[in-house]
């Protein structure tokens, strides 16, 4: 196999994992970062959101800030070569797996998420 096809696949296996790692760890995360239901007020409606539900924000945060970053960073890579847009989306995506790692914040959470989105 070449090394470009190589790198390419290995960038699309980190891709699928990122998503696919939390949804066994759902109830340890609830643990691990304390979260209970919050009550909040959207456009003067109250919304009871589950701590399942906060776990599935930092997912969804990734997938948006992935649908947008993803076009700029083929533009990037149009104008600057492959390689290191590429290098750079590896590099972040293993800086917010150490965040992740590291925090017992749910805030930490969220913003590892959207690092893993957008790069």
């Amino acid at each position: 196999m070449k090394p470009t096809r190589f790198i390419i696949f290995s960038v699309l296996i980190l891709d699928v994992i990122s998503i696919g790692i939390m949804i066994p760890a759902f109830e340890g995360m609830q643990t691990l970062y304390h979260l209970t239901a919050w009550n909040i007020s959207i456009f003067g409606l109250p919304l009871l959101l589950q701590p399942g539900t906060l776990i599935a924000l930092g997912m969804s945060l990734y997938a948006l800030c992935a649908f947008f970053s993803a076009p700029l960073l083929g533009v990037i890579s149009d104008r600057f070569g492959r390689k290191r847009p590429l290098l750079i989306s590896v590099i972040g995506t293993c800086l917010s797996y150490v965040i992740l790692m590291l925090t017992q914040s749910y805030w930490l959470y969220l913003f590892s998420r959207i690092v893993n989105g957008l790069t």
